[in-house]
């Protein structure tokens, strides 16, 4: 660190101005894919190596490294607490399973059999496997309770709620799993399972891709909470001005994308919507101030062909977005 210190201060001005610039760059690219990996602790990491933008390197090195490794360790004990919760899961349903085996002789082999599975699969790691693996146990379980829910509907609703509590709980992991946290839309990885799924099915399709001018300059001049407050309150009138079969997430960062069935012309009706309801004037609140602004965005059209990935798809719709970009001005009051 003192031997870095005495390169920097030793630098040539231009030259320190590129370290410092590239320093920070690799700063924020850190933040954002922190947040996709983990969006409940990355979000916050984010935000504090962006608030040291314009910082000498040599004076926020250690603050950087503080927040990285307290983003680390909270990481860690999230996805702990997540596997956790699931083995938790799957103990009971194995205690379930015993229960009806003992009361029930004549299923006892067939809940054995789910039992020993259930127990196996708590000691996985894996949670891909142990995810897919949860679900064929699930179905076999429900197909059993449904048998045993002709002979006596007494004696297995116990059973049948502990079930629905499960999927439920299941449903509900998998829906936080799929939601972008500041903005409450899907997220990455919920939107490229959209597009695979319209991709397998081979109907017609188009995607808009939408990017959100002057973000940084709200940034940089209101600080990120406003920035925060603006894509909020975008993501909200977008959402508004789409169809209720529309799919509209967030791909990060001031970028949105948006699905839809229907070909070229009803899209192109769909853009003009977007700029009549979610462009204009904004007002960001960040605790006891509030700014106004304009707001508009870059938009990108294409149409899905036949053969093409959602790649090709994408970098279409990019190409045709950044020929419109433009940055937007800012007033406050």
């Amino acid at each position: 660190m003192i031997s870095l210190k005495k390169h920097i201060e030793a630098a040539p001005a231009e030259e320190l101005a590129a370290l410092t610039d590239a320093y920070h760059s690799l700063l924020s690219v850190a933040g954002e894919c922190c947040s996709e990996v983990c969006p409940q602790s990355g979000d916050s990491l984010r935000r504090n190596l962006a608030a040291l933008e314009g910082q000498p390197v040599s004076e926020v090195s250690l603050t950087a490294e503080t927040h990285i490794r307290k983003w680390g360790g909270d990481t860690s004990k999230f996805f702990k607490d997540k596997t956790a919760e699931v083995k938790e899961l799957l103990m009971m349903m194995a205690a379930t399973a015993e229960s009806v085996s003992e009361r029930d002789n004549r299923y006892a082999s067939q809940f054995d059999g789910l039992t020993k599975r259930l127990h196996q699969i708590a000691d996985l790691n894996d949670i891909t496997k142990l995810r897919s693996s949860l679900l064929q146990s699930v179905t076999e379980l429900k197909t059993g309770v449904e048998q045993m829910a002709k002979d006596s509907k007494a004696a297995v609703q116990q059973l049948r709620t502990e079930v629905s509590t499960y999927r439920t709980r299941l449903e509900e992991t998998e829906k936080i799993a799929a939601v972008d946290v500041l903005t409450g839309l899907a997220n990455r990885r919920k939107l490229e399972a959209e597009l695979e799924f319209r991709i397998i099915r081979g109907r017609e399709f188009c995607v808009l891709l939408l990017d959100v001018n002057g973000l940084k300059q709200v940034n940089d001049r209101f600080g990120h909470l406003a920035g925060d407050d603006l894509l909020r309150q975008f993501a909200g009138e977008l959402t508004h001005a789409l169809r209720s079969g529309d799919v509209v997430g967030r791909l990060g960062g001031d970028e949105f994308l948006v699905i839809l069935d229907c070909d070229q012309l009803q899209a192109e009706k769909c853009m003009a919507r977007i700029k009549q309801w979610a462009f204009g004037n904004y007002t960001l609140h960040v605790a006891e101030h509030q700014f106004k602004t304009v707001v508009s965005a870059a938009m990108g059209l294409a149409l899905w062909k036949p053969a093409m990935t959602a790649e090709q798809l994408l970098q279409v719709a990019d190409v045709a977005m950044y020929r419109q970009k433009t940055d937007t001005k800012v007033t406050a009051r």
